[in-house]
């Protein structure tokens, strides 16, 4: 375990923890941190409940957005709808969600799009030809033989 019995000694030891080998208030008997004096097992309880809160939920948002793309939420949630279908864009994860359209090899930040566009551009590959070919596609007549359709 810790080398440190008590928090006065581990704190001028500049140690992060301390093992007092003393049941916590709520039963366990683990290390505590020196800062909050709290054992590492309440700890974890508290940080695992934080996390599953919808402020917890937030801040982790936020902390993703602003280090994998240097965007704030308060920024991407300025944007309403959708910029490749115009829908109205909720805060959510279901296909109305907000996500963060990027260019894979760049990381340069395209636009704000729904949950819907943004995967059928990944499923596309980002490719704009073949996005042109799928439209063409979409607008062509008939695509098959009519008497495949008769048999």
């Amino acid at each position: 375990m810790n080398e440190y019995k008590s928090w006065k000694e581990a704190k001028l030891a500049g140690s992060i923890k301390y093992f007092t080998g003393k049941p916590c208030k709520k039963g366990h008997i683990s290390p505590r941190f020196t800062s909050t004096r709290h054992c590492i097992e309440c700890q974890a309880i508290r940080s695992l409940k934080y996390s599953r809160s919808e402020k917890g939920k937030l801040q982790y948002k936020n902390r993703h957005l602003k280090k994998t793309y240097g965007i704030s939420l308060e920024k991407i949630s300025a944007c309403t709808n959708c910029q490749i279908c115009k829908v109205f864009l909720d805060d959510g994860v279901g296909k109305n969600g907000r996500c963060v359209d990027h260019d894979h090899e760049s990381g340069e930040i395209r636009g704000i799009l729904c949950n819907n566009c943004n995967r059928a551009l990944g499923l596309m590959q980002d490719d704009p030809k073949r996005l042109v070919e799928a439209a063409k596609y979409l607008y062509a007549d008939k695509l098959i033989p009519e008497e495949w359709l008769n048999e």
